[in-house]
């Protein structure tokens, strides 16, 4: 029996370990997707997409709808001869439950219906306190330049899969060290998947800044980038990262009653996931000190003076 298992990404789970650790390695009876990146995102919401032009990434490189719909078509066709084999097969996608449609999850749904015998989805959920500053955080060095912590979306993310695959083929997890196989988000992915493999050495995974870091790049966001083209903007955002990211200081923590604050404004958005996975997603921080709990101490926290 062929199965076509496809790793939903969802943020700040560790997608980029699975995918480093999976991409070119040579397995028995499953493939890893060979669709010429570890992460199969681009190709996938691409290929299924109404209007691909729209997808944020070709959007922010000036994609136009021709070009976008000849990726599309590219990319639509390595779809066909990745899964032209006898072989059950591994798709791993960041970006799909925030950037494909429900209509697009289900025509993706369907090809895979189509070529395999059974199609299951993995997905992990990082509870809701730790998602909200570890989003914060990313979303920052991506470009947010006001002091408001996403939602987790728990509900807008889930359903559209629930409604694709069918709740019984899908497997949330709690993406937590303890509930992971020895803590590990890879050890506990190919056991679900029931392969064996040697872990390469150092998988990566998306790395935290400081404080003081996270507070450089809000900065910069808030009071520089908007004078910038987006290209130069881009450009330059992507250095400061990569030379921040080399100094040690004080861990970006949010403030447990900004946390808890945020919780309460999203909790039927938690309630509604934690019955559908059976499991909490509401767990609460733990008072800490040398917090950011507003926007003054995030741009304090960068050290720059007026």
């Amino acid at each position: 029996m062929k199965t076509c298992y496809v790793h939903l990404g969802m943020p700040k789970t560790g997608s980029t370990a699975i995918q480093s650790a999976l991409y070119k390695v040579s397995l028995d009876k499953i493939a890893y997707a060979d669709l010429e990146t570890p992460n199969h995102g681009v190709q996938l919401i691409s290929s299924f997409s109404e209007s691909p032009e729209e997808f944020y990434i070709f959007r922010n490189n000036r994609i136009n709808k021709e070009e976008a719909d000849k990726i599309k078509n590219k990319n639509k066709n390595k779809l066909v001869k990745a899964t032209n084999s006898n072989k059950s097969i591994i798709f791993s996608a960041e970006a799909i439950p925030d950037h494909l449609s429900p209509e697009g999850i289900k025509e993706m749904v369907e090809f895979m219906r189509n070529r395999y015998d059974q199609v299951k989805a993995i997905m992990y959920l990082r509870p809701a306190a730790d998602l909200s500053s570890s989003q914060f955080q990313e979303r920052i060095k991506s470009g947010l330049s006001n002091f408001k912590l996403p939602p987790p979306n728990y509900k807008k993310r889930m359903n559209p899969a629930i409604e694709a695959f069918g709740r019984d083929n899908i497997d949330f997890i709690r993406y937590s060290r303890k509930d992971l196989i020895d803590g590990d988000i890879v050890k506990d992915f190919i056991h679900r998947i029931g392969i064996n493999l040697q872990q390469k050495e150092g998988s990566p995974e998306n790395t935290s800044l400081s404080a003081e870091a996270v507070g450089k790049i809000y900065v910069f966001n808030k009071l520089i980038s908007h004078y910038l083209p987006i290209e130069q903007r881009t450009k330059l955002r992507n250095l400061l990262k990569k030379e921040l990211v080399k100094d040690s200081g004080t861990p970006f923590i949010l403030d447990s009653a900004l946390i808890e604050k945020h919780l309460k404004k999203n909790s039927q958005d938690i309630k509604w996931a934690e019955e559908i996975c059976g499991f909490s997603l509401s767990e609460h921080m733990s008072d800490r000190n040398k917090v950011i709990s507003n926007e003054i101490d995030l741009i304090n926290a960068s050290g720059i003076k007026n």
